[in-house]
């Protein structure tokens, strides 16, 4: 499910086994990501080419790059065993700095 604009949504089933990366787009840069594993053999990582995780989704999700998974925790077969994991239970420090320009 993404929801977007004014709390909307929809909806996406998935037809295929495998291990699904996804991105909140505008949260991105805060981390806000997920890992959805469907099936009991999901094999690698799915992503779109060219769109590894940002910096800080890259502490949960992993570069994708020489098969980095992200948090050990975050491996497939981990959540195929155990469960849905959340970012708090990975005990993971991501600390944001929002700032703007100040006022002249």
């Amino acid at each position: 499910m993404t929801v977007n604009e004014h709390h909307g949504f929809w909806l996406y089933r998935f037809e295929e086994e495998g291990v699904y990366d996804l991105f909140c787009a505008p949260h991105e840069w805060a981390g806000m990501g997920m890992r959805i594993v469907v099936g009991d053999d999901p094999g690698e990582v799915i992503r779109a080419p060219g769109r590894p995780p940002l910096p800080m989704s890259g502490a949960l999700l992993g570069t994708g790059v020489d098969g980095d998974i992200g948090h050990p925790d975050m491996e497939p077969q981990n959540i195929i065993d155990n469960g849905p994991i959340s970012g708090h239970d990975l005990d993971i420090d991501l600390e944001v700095s929002i700032t703007a320009p100040s006022p002249t």
